[in-house]
């Protein structure tokens, strides 16, 4: 079994003026929700998606992020809901159908820049206060080599709690 902790990189929170990377993982289907169309655009405050509200909250907290959102499903519909009406970039997980969040992860944390990382689902909806406490300063990025086996679990740490 492969050591589940090669590398424990603390995240920071940023300075007042300095850039966090923030990634939404947007590309699943939805077959659930019955969605017909990507979880993220579906309408949650006042005619408002789910990945707009998103935006804008982080933006509140964090005015100089560089958000990443990673679409798949049906990315162009994505790309058109939010390109020219925010800043972010899209990236494009276009293996979707055959692999999970973490692929989706993987492929926004090539995009990025370095610097801390703010990992927000696209299909949940966080509140600012939520987001301000999600970048905590004692959080930690637990990376591993090589693929976690069938019989492993990837963990995080955050204030202390461990969490899978």
């Amino acid at each position: 079994m492969a050591q589940a902790c090669r590398h424990i990189a603390p995240a920071r929170r940023p300075k007042e003026k300095g850039r966090l990377n923030v990634i939404i993982p947007a590309a699943g289907i939805g077959k659930r929700m019955k969605s017909k169309g990507p979880k993220g655009l579906l309408a949650v405050n006042h005619g408002m998606s789910i990945l707009e509200l998103q935006v804008r909250n982080v933006l509140q907290v964090y005015p100089h992020a560089d958000i990443i959102i990673v679409g798949g499903f049906e990315c162009q519909k994505i790309r058109m809901a939010l390109w020219g009406n925010f800043p972010v970039r899209i990236v494009c997980n276009p293996q979707y159908e055959t692999t999970n969040v973490t692929h989706s992860i993987a492929t926004g944390i090539n995009a990025m820049l370095p610097g801390p990382l703010l990992l927000i689902h696209g299909d949940l909806v966080f509140n600012q206060a939520t987001i301000q406490g999600l970048a905590g300063e004692h959080s930690s990025l637990l990376v591993a080599d090589d693929q976690l086996e069938s019989t492993e679990v990837g963990i995080g740490q955050q204030d202390g709690v461990i969490t899978t």
